[in-house]
């Protein structure tokens, strides 16, 4: 899996370099994130503006991490692609996740 981080204030920043988050890195990404809280991250910021595709694996993935953020900690998403944004809204786990269109708005709220 490939992405970059970087701290904003007390947000972690998690930039997906994969156009796919899909089967061949949900487990390495779920296992990275979670690493992150387990070392006392209490609030990561994931940018998707890169990431095109998520199969139920990367869902799946997201969502463990969200467990595990909350109630203490934050996720916050931003960057949505329109294929990535539709998949959000027919599983209606944009219930579920923050989600924002801007950077900025996430991580002000995040």
């Amino acid at each position: 899996m490939i992405y970059t981080q970087e701290q904003h204030n007390d947000c972690t920043i998690i930039r997906f370099q994969e156009k796919r988050i899909d089967v061949l890195v949900a487990q390495e990404l779920k296992t990275e994130l979670l690493k992150l809280f387990d070392t006392g991250e209490k609030r990561l910021g994931l940018d998707l503006s890169n990431v095109t595709f998520v199969d139920s694996s990367g869902l799946g993935a997201l969502v463990a991490v969200l467990k595990k953020a909350r109630p203490e900690g934050a996720l916050c998403l931003w960057g949505l692609t329109p294929e990535v944004k539709s998949l959000f809204e027919l599983t209606q786990l944009y219930k579920v996740f923050d989600i924002y269109e801007l950077e900025q708005d996430a991580l002000s709220r995040c």
